[in-house]
């Protein structure tokens, strides 16, 4: 069975019936430009107000870590992210300033189609990959587009935001010139948890917006780490280096919390928050091979979580993390059947090849 076919009966509809349906609804069929704006808009850039949790406990492991090296580099590494937790002299990542931008008329009440596509044809970097992603046959609809304000239509305002902002981020957030491989992994991996995370979400009833960009930045934290390592390696004040090892164990370890405080200082919502700060946390409880129900405000964090593991069992479908996917699900009474995850990874395939990637897995 071919991917259009299998979205098509996951999701209704037929050739003949009329147009597939798309991970969300355009312009052309209810979702103007005044009723999108209406509804309640995730993304706002605003001034974080961090958790003191989540600043706690990163202080905590950072304090952990310390006393566990003693090389100069790594207590310099160390050292700059306890300020940036701190806010003491070193700032977040802010959010790029194409983003800003185009995100800004996004979030307009009343969105300028025209003014928002010649922002986009000015990008070079977004602009050929949004037509491409525009005429895949995953959003096509029988004729071709040839200007950014026709995808727009075509793909709504909606998943104009999330693609946008996956394909400024490939360049503009996962880019780190010490550590580019590891960037590139991690991009991979982000790109086939926001597809996964967003096809989830549409079964069970959630935002697919926010499971989207939850699942684009859920490993935000581990870029945030290996940028700061990057730039005290590329810095000629420097005469020290932290050590590989090092980079690695607090780009884990420090992960969570630190995607949690720059989505927040991004401006993203609540829910979507939480979930990058808790993804890792859903499992079995108390030794037993079940994973407790979530309360309703938990839902992203699982179905997030859910996403995490299974794009990182794209590769093998025994892989023991599927398995942790399977039961994150059972959880939130989803099934995840063989032919779910083969769709899951046709989906997150597709959308990685749209985006200048190969793969997904």
């Amino acid at each position: 069975m071919g991917f259009l076919e299998r979205m098509r009966r996951l999701f209704g509809g037929s050739r003949d019936a009329g147009p597939a349906p798309r991970p969300a609804a355009s312009v052309a069929d209810g979702d103007s430009p005044r009723h999108h704006a209406e509804r309640e808009v995730s993304v706002l850039v605003t001034r974080p107000v961090f958790s003191s949790d989540v600043t706690q406990q990163l202080i905590q492991r950072i304090r952990g870590l310390m006393r566990e090296v003693s090389g100069p580099g790594d207590k310099l590494l160390l050292s700059t992210l306890l300020r940036a937790v701190k806010n003491d002299g070193v700032d977040l990542p802010a959010m790029p300033k194409e983003m800003v931008a185009i995100q800004g008329m996004l979030n307009q009440p009343e969105v300028d189609v025209p003014k928002l596509a010649q922002a986009i044809q000015r990008e070079p970097i977004i602009a050929g990959k949004f037509l491409a992603v525009s005429n895949s046959p995953f959003y096509s609809r029988g004729y071709k587009v040839v200007s950014a304000q026709q995808a727009i239509v075509r793909l709504g305002l909606t998943n104009t935001r999330l693609l946008v902002t996956a394909i400024l981020a490939r360049s503009k957030v996962f880019h780190v010139a010490e550590y580019q491989e590891e960037a590139n992994r991690l991009y991979t991996h982000a790109l086939g948890s926001a597809s996964v995370a967003q096809l989830l979400a549409r079964l069970d009833g959630r935002s697919e917006e926010d499971a989207f960009m939850a699942g684009l930045f859920h490993d935000l934290g581990q870029i945030f780490v290996l940028t700061t390592a990057g730039n005290i390696k590329a810095n000629p004040k420097h005469d020290v280096a932290p050590t590989a090892d090092l980079v690695a164990k607090a780009a884990l370890q420090l992960d969570e919390g630190f995607s949690a405080l720059v989505a927040e200082s991004w401006g993203y919502g609540p829910d979507v928050v939480f979930a990058l700060e808790n993804h890792h946390r859903p499992g079995p409880m108390n030794g037993e091979e079940v994973v407790a129900f979530p309360e309703d405000e938990e839902r992203l964090t699982y179905l997030l979580a859910a996403a995490d593991q299974m794009a990182y069992g794209f590769t093998d479908p025994e892989d023991p993390r599927c398995d942790a996917a399977r039961q994150i699900l059972d959880a939130l009474d989803l099934n995840l059947t063989p032919e779910l995850m083969a769709m899951a990874k046709e989906t997150a395939d597709a959308f990685a090849a749209e985006v200048g990637l190969q793969s997904a897995a």
